[in-house]
């Protein structure tokens, strides 16, 4: 009976300091956190329009080079930019515009620069990054390279890799 008490004892103060640990306490953690994405884009407005604005896009994808140096500004887990972030993001989705007649030579010479990006990353953040993009304006006919860039990669990339080919499979 003792040592049922005693083990009763002993989890009732470990799920004490387990509660406290695990207590939400907004006042404190406020203070210390990064600002949340919706906060963050909320006092960055200006400057994510101006980041996205059409001439400024047009810019980053003149050249094959500067959309290489674009892409290279993507780092390793929650350390790339979010004004970059969001320009590769911008520039994957308005290469898919049907209105737009300069769209499609742009998009096959960008998703070129992604699959060239993954291929020569180390990270496997970055890696699934550029997979991801891959996502929105990948075709088809870069299957086969998604599926070699996972193969190069941990498990995490390989799956990753395995979805995004069965996507890209079903999309046209």
């Amino acid at each position: 009976m003792k040592k049922l008490l005693l083990a009763v004892a002993v989890a009732a103060s470990l799920f004490a300091v387990r509660a406290d640990y695990n207590d939400i306490k907004p006042e404190e953690t406020s203070k210390k956190a990064a600002p949340t994405a919706v906060a963050w884009q909320g006092s960055n407005a200006k400057k994510l329009a101006a980041a996205v604005d059409c001439k400024t896009i047009a810019k980053l994808v003149e050249t094959d080079e500067s959309m290489a140096a674009l892409l290279a500004k993507v780092e390793g887990a929650y350390k790339t930019d979010p004004i970059v972030a969001t320009q590769i993001m911008e520039i994957s989705h308005k290469v898919m515009c049907t209105k737009c007649d300069k769209a499609p030579k742009c998009r096959e010479r960008w998703v070129a620069q992604l699959i060239k990006a993954a291929e020569t990353s180390t990270d496997s953040y970055r890696t699934t990054f550029f997979l991801d993009q891959l996502r929105w304006c990948g075709r088809k006919a870069d299957v086969e390279a998604v599926l070699a860039i996972g193969a190069k990669g941990d498990k995490a990339v390989k799956d990753f890799s395995e979805m995004v080919a069965r996507e890209l499979k079903a999309a046209e």
